[in-house]
């Protein structure tokens, strides 16, 4: 009897449990963008923000989300392989690791997006040539 349930169980779980649970994979196509060159490496910020492309002779292209090339770094030229690291949510700082498999050489290159915010002709206090400038952004609803 003990050896009977036990066949019993065993051909329920090989009938119903192993079966595959049939699941499919639906995706589309977000945006595509060209880069000047072959890509070598990508690699695509934490918070998904911006795209790094590594392209021949070591320099980085850095591009929005809608594709726009946003600026460039050049990197040493016998760079193959890139990642990214860093999340100002959790305070990482934003890095490039860049690395060759040729000469087995790491670089890691530092960096800070700047946005320019036109001040021109806004309401201001102090020297206007001043080394240090405050912006404050404010919304009353």
């Amino acid at each position: 009897m003990y050896r009977t349930s036990i066949f019993i169980i065993a051909a329920f779980f090989a009938a119903f449990v192993s079966q595959p649970a049939g699941a499919a994979v639906e995706g589309r196509i977000n945006n595509t963008f060209s880069v000047e060159g072959s890509p070598l490496d990508i690699a695509v910020s934490v918070d998904g923000n911006w795209f790094f492309v590594l392209t021949k002779g070591g320099k980085v292209l850095i591009f929005s989300p809608d594709g726009e090339l946003n600026d460039e770094i050049q990197a040493d030229p016998s760079m193959d392989r890139i990642d990214v690291s860093g999340f100002a949510a959790v305070k990482l700082r934003d890095k490039i690791v860049l690395s060759s498999r040729k000469t087995g050489k790491i670089q890691e290159i530092l960096f800070e997006f700047v946005m320019e915010i036109n001040t021109k002709g806004s309401p201001s206090r102090g020297l206007a040539k001043a080394p240090v400038v405050l912006t404050l952004f404010t919304d009353f609803q």
